[in-house]
């Protein structure tokens, strides 16, 4: 996943969604905060780009939850933007979904 800011998405991902944090990377042009999901699963890395962040038409990415309703609520009472819930089924599963805007506020010192 492409962030702005890795120091600032980063509680995101392991305060909110609870995955575990295993190691931030330095690279020759950049850096990393790789994740862990699930023991047999693949892991998420967040990478910090200095890019143009558009919004994406498709879902990024999809993680598997039994109570995905109360993190909505949890994500609203926390100042998150998330957009409307979705409900929908299809061969293989039910779905619920709804879109989270992280938006970091910038502070100049």
């Amino acid at each position: 996943m492409r962030v702005s800011n890795l120091e600032e998405s980063m509680p995101f991902y392991s305060e909110v969604l609870g995955l575990k944090l295993r190691d931030v990377e330095q690279w020759e042009n950049g850096k990393g905060a790789n994740y862990i999901i699930g023991e047999n699963s693949p892991g998420l890395t967040l990478i910090e780009t200095k890019d143009d962040l558009h919004i994406l038409k498709q879902t990024a990415f999809n993680l598997f939850c039994n109570e995905v309703l109360n993190i909505y609520d949890y994500l609203r009472s926390q100042g998150y933007k998330v957009g409307k819930v979705n409900k929908w089924s299809s061969e293989m599963n039910d779905h619920i979904d709804f879109d989270v805007m992280i938006q970091m506020e910038m502070r100049l010192i």
